[in-house]
């Protein structure tokens, strides 16, 4: 059986090696790729019977690691490799297509060899166990043109973390023509966006953000600590954050580029230039959340 890892991370990638070599020597053929778009281009021209995908690659968001994969090689059955145990993912990887999410050190290796056996069965989902989700803003849907056929998705949920109120008043206008469904929450300091993220406090009830929009000096704790903090919680290191900063410096740049999943914006002065925020967020909603229904 040939079997494609997609993984950055040497000591994932060497346990899977391991595990799989040592159940049955021979019955696979194990292929690695360290990024998706390497991935991508041998899946462009080699075909392959399963697919063990890691959702954590280098410049890359939440499920667009696996849309990307399933639009080269939509027969061929995805495995979602994750480090965290997120029914609500979970339940997304499945519904966007992968044949199972797998908790990394977090399974058997003779389950994880029949899974691959049984690729072109009925293999189901494994740990986390599906669970309800949190709370979500209910769907929208627009008509498109002609009637015969509805965007349907679930609103992207955004996380503002700024304490500038011109800010945080232009940011939602500008999200007013997004062209997709969104739901905003604001918080005006570093402390309150870990109580946000964490749901201490008056927060205990807060959804679980898609995305974060992190200003860089925000009250009783910077925009630098927040990020720290964020990717040292294994229940929110995967959340895209984009820097939004009026610094132009290319240290304060590099260094977010440091961290995964994070991007760096200079703020602009004006509304229109803002506007190209919106657009890599749309992509996130269009490859993440969306499906075309017919009417």
């Amino acid at each position: 059986m040939k079997v494609l890892i997609v993984e950055d991370n040497p000591g994932d990638v060497r346990l899977l090696q391991e595990a799989l070599k040592k159940s049955d020597p021979g019955e696979f053929e194990l292929t690695h790729d360290s990024a998706l778009e390497p991935a991508l281009k041998r899946l462009s021209t080699e075909k392959f019977d399963v697919i063990l995908l890691d959702l954590s690659l280098p410049q890359f968001f939440g499920l667009v690691p696996l849309t990307e994969v399933r639009e080269v090689a939509p027969k061929t059955p995805v495995f979602v490799l994750s480090g965290y145990n997120d029914p609500d993912l979970c339940i997304q990887a499945i519904k966007a297509g992968a044949k199972n999410y797998i908790v990394k050190n977090h399974f058997e290796v003779g389950a994880l060899v029949e899974m691959l056996r049984s690729a072109d069965g009925t293999a189901r989902p494994s740990a986390p166990a599906p669970a309800a989700p949190p709370p979500r803003a209910p769907e929208k849907k627009s008509e498109a043109p002609g009637g015969k056929k509805r965007i349907v998705g679930r609103a992207i949920e955004i996380l503002h973390v700024e304490d500038n109120r011109e800010d945080t008043v232009l940011m939602k206008e500008i999200f007013k023509h997004a062209g997709f469904p969104h739901n905003i929450s604001v918080v005006k300091d570093g402390e309150e966006a870990i109580s946000f993220l964490t749901q201490h406090g008056p927060y205990s009830e807060s959804p679980r953000p898609d995305v974060i929009l992190l200003d860089l000096k925000l009250p009783k704790k910077d925009g630098w600590t927040v990020l720290k903090e964020i990717r040292q919680d294994e229940k929110l290191a995967s959340i895209p954050v984009f820097i939004l900063t009026h610094s132009e410096d290319e240290l304060n740049r590099e260094w977010a580029q440091r961290f995964t999943n994070s991007f760096y914006f200079v703020k602009p002065l004006d509304l229109e230039p803002f506007k190209v925020l919106v657009d890599p967020l749309r992509k996130i909603w269009m490859k993440t959340f969306h499906n075309i229904a017919t009417s």
